[in-house]
């Protein structure tokens, strides 16, 4: 607590359980009250664990892990029905996410996910 408010770092990605240990140390150490995990948009195989590690994570520390999962977009050989926004969001609340990393808008994410914000696959996330 930092003049009677929560502390929580907002912006953290990890690549690799491995540094989950670090993570939590630092937490410790800065006197976090929480951590919140960003999923990064899921894009490219290098993402495609961001939402399944921010899970574990959070089930190793509850009450000191948030998650904000990231959306899939290129999943290899996924139906049409996969990439529909509003049900990844209905699911991965459902799993026990806490919101959702909106990383689309980025300028390099946008140019590889090819969707727009204001777009048609969208508006039934915003919705929701």
């Amino acid at each position: 607590m930092h003049n009677g408010l929560p502390f929580v770092d907002a912006h953290l990605h990890v690549y690799r359980p491995e540094g989950f240990g670090r993570i939590m140390e630092i937490a410790r150490d800065s006197q976090l009250d929480a951590i919140n995990f960003l999923g990064l948009s899921q894009y490219d195989k290098q993402y495609m664990a961001q939402n399944a590690m921010g899970m574990l994570l959070k089930a190793l520390h509850p009450g000191k892990v948030y998650l904000f999962a990231g959306l899939h977009h290129h999943l290899p050989g996924a139906s049409a029905a996969d990439y529909n926004m509003a049900a990844q969001a209905k699911r991965l609340a459902a799993a026990g996410c806490d919101g959702f990393k909106i990383l689309e808008g980025k300028p390099n994410c946008h140019k590889r996910v090819g969707k727009r914000l204001d777009g048609p696959e969208f508006r039934p996330f915003f919705e929701y």
